[in-house]
């Protein structure tokens, strides 16, 4: 019998969380770590649970340290990235030069924005590089 396990890296503010779930009728969840950390000790924390993160993990980041919002725009608006920065740039409060954002179109006139702080990312993918993680997908809690 196969089991489909996942292995989750789940990261807030200042706490990193570390589980496998079993995916199934019954979801399990086998919690490996808890651990608070901070952008100075992010390589040394990940790379501690290297080898209980097995060969592919995904991280999922909290709201605290993501933006996601819903962009509503006028009827035949052009959905470009430049026309619905201009309007997400309104609705978050940072600059949107400091984030890594993209979005994705909900209807005609709806759109679906997530941002993330640029520092904070390219921190995390540092950290993720040098610990020899495979990540196969960053997303975010909504």
């Amino acid at each position: 019998m196969f089991t489909n396990k996942k292995t989750i890296i789940f990261i807030t503010k200042s706490k990193i969380k570390i589980a496998t779930i079993v995916m199934g009728n019954k979801p399990k969840e086998n919690i490996i770590a808890e651990i608070n950390y901070s952008p100075a000790n992010l390589q040394e924390v990940l790379s501690r649970f290297k080898k209980d993160v097995g060969d592919v993990a995904r991280i999922l980041l909290n709201e605290d340290i993501t933006y996601t919002v819903t962009v509503f725009l006028p009827t035949g608006t052009h959905l470009d990235k430049n026309t619905i920065g201009q309007k997400l740039q309104e609705l978050i409060p940072e600059d949107l030069d400091k984030t890594v954002w993209d979005f994705k179109e909900v209807t005609p006139t709806t759109v679906q924005v997530i941002a993330v702080n640029k520092v904070l990312l390219e921190e995390l993918v540092q950290a993720i590089t040098k610990a020899g993680l495979h990540i196969e997908a960053i997303e975010t809690l909504m």
